[in-house]
């Protein structure tokens, strides 16, 4: 159940009716529908019960930040009220953004919000590490680390490559059961327990450097180790804890943003084929979370031929993919299906078709970089609600 922080407000003249309370409280009950506890905590969202309370929101408003959320009913001249205060904030060029209509709709809209909140609220003051540089064909795909901090409230960290090196030289295994359960999956058990020690090598600077998440110049390790973190990054992405590949510092944003509005694991994946007039699309990658697959081989690292890439089956299931844009100032959100789980062997491991919904034009027009990211689910409404509380995206 999500919160929703209620203002309720109505005109002076109304305080004493004998129905206001009981029908204001059926009116929320019903937009509930079980899913939103009202309470003084959570996204603010102004209830305009009556007319005439326009005063009351235009004396108060400014404790709060922008945006404003405005809720009205079909009754009691809450509408005039709430479409004179929409008014009073687009002539002060305030944002805002009126609930008002069917019921169940409203509160599947508010649902999506207070998501949106929690999201933007649970990224605040997280840390998420660059080790290294990003790989060198990635051109167009850096970030301005104060723009994100300055918008999304998380902090870059850089570490040297030399230091996941270090770590190397434990040779630890984390988690032995795990370990157990990959080795029957492989005879490849010295590789296997290396993919391991990354593992470990990762895990131990993630919690030295306090990160919620990381990327790396993964691609390096393919000379230096002739393994790769494929392996490891599927079990960090389980977890929640953020694993990009390639360096690439917009994807490991847009994976943070997805994980937490969604609260779903996140599949990092190169877009394969794009049918624009199918609205189809196939995206693959040698690295996905566990979590996501109903079943998964271990294959090698589909470039080299080196290490371990996962091969997982797939739910053939709803999907929100996401990307923000490298300059962190636009986005692209779309829902779809899973159609197929596809098993090439000229693309990366782990392979998705997928079926759009909306026209996918503008993936080629104006692409985000070479990188898209799937959560399961439908949570674009979500989505567009961040930004909306993201002042300079909005």
């Amino acid at each position: 159940m999500v919160k929703v922080h209620l203002i309720q407000f109505n005109s002076s003249l109304a305080a004493n009716g004998a129905t206001l309370d009981p029908d204001s409280n059926a009116f929320l009950e019903e937009v509930s529908g079980g899913n939103i506890a009202f309470a003084n905590e959570g996204v603010p969202v102004f209830f305009v019960r009556t007319g005439g309370a326009e005063g009351w929101f235009k004396e108060h408003y400014k404790e709060y930040e922008p945006p404003y959320f405005i809720l009205a009913q079909g009754e009691r001249n809450s509408l005039a009220a709430s479409l004179e205060i929409i008014s009073f904030l687009h002539q002060h060029s305030l944002p805002c953004h009126l609930f008002y209509g069917e019921r169940k709709k409203i509160g599947e809209e508010l649902v999506a919000l207070a998501k949106a909140y929690e999201a933007k609220t649970s990224l605040k003051g997280k840390r998420y590490g660059v080790i290294g540089t990003p790989s060198d064909w990635l051109i167009a795909s850096k970030a301005d680390y104060q723009k994100a901090k300055r918008l999304f409230g998380v902090e870059m960290v850089e570490i040297p490559l030399e230091e996941f090196y270090q770590e190397m030289g434990n040779k630890q295994i984390l988690d032995e059961k795990a370990y157990h359960d990959f080795s029957k999956l492989t005879d490849r058990q010295d590789e296997l327990k290396e993919a391991f020690h990354i593992h470990a090598a990762l895990s131990r600077l993630a919690d030295k450097y306090e990160l919620s998440g990381f990327t790396m110049r993964c691609f390096d390790l393919l000379d230096k180790l002739k393994n790769t973190p494929c392996l490891a990054y599927g079990f960090f992405n389980s977890e929640g804890r953020i694993a990009a590949c390639e360096g690439d510092v917009p994807s490991m944003i847009s994976m943070a943003i997805l994980n937490a509005v969604s609260g779903e694991p996140i599949f990092m994946a190169n877009p394969s084929r794009i049918d624009i007039t199918a609205q189809k699309g196939v995206y693959a990658h040698c690295t996905c979370p566990y979590k996501m697959f109903k079943s998964f081989k271990l294959l090698t690292h589909y470039e080299s031929g080196l290490g371990f890439g996962v091969r997982g089956e797939f739910a053939l299931d709803d999907f929100t993919m996401f990307k923000i844009s490298p300059k962190l100032d636009s986005f692209v959100c779309k829902l779809g299906k899973i159609e197929r789980n596809l098993a090439e062997e000229n693309l990366c491991r782990s392979q998705i078709e997928v079926k759009f919904e909306q026209p996918i034009d503008d993936l080629l027009e104006d692409p985000k970089g070479n990188h898209m990211l799937f959560a399961y689910g439908r949570h674009k409404k979500a989505i567009e609600y961040f930004f909306t509380l993201i002042p300079a995206l909005a």
